[in-house]
């Protein structure tokens, strides 16, 4: 099966060589003028280890923190669930062995 274009397997990012590009702290992160936020805020996320369930928000700020940023610095994962039932979302979260976020 072949993903849709613009969509990335974080699955990928994770296995790619360790190159990177060193930033200041107070340098902003990229992602939409009306949210300034800096690298400092990025290490400052809690790392979790659970396997979540999210449903994106109005924020997308806190959706990165919350479905990436936090189990890749603790181990975890996250399953994104858009749209649907709180009973298909519950009934997801029990076949995904995931806690509801």
């Amino acid at each position: 099966m072949q993903r849709p274009n613009g969509v990335t397997d974080y699955a990928e990012v994770l296995s790619q060589p360790d190159v990177h590009w060193r930033v200041a702290p107070e340098a902003a992160v990229c992602f939409d003028a009306e949210t300034p936020h800096n690298w400092d805020e990025l290490g400052a996320v809690s790392p979790s280890c659970e396997r979540l369930l999210l449903s994106p928000g109005p924020d997308p700020w806190t959706m990165v923190c919350h479905a990436l940023v936090a189990p890749i610095l603790g181990g975890g994962s996250t399953v994104i669930a858009v749209g649907g039932t709180p009973d298909q979302r519950d009934s997801l979260a029990r076949q995904e062995r995931a806690a509801l976020a």
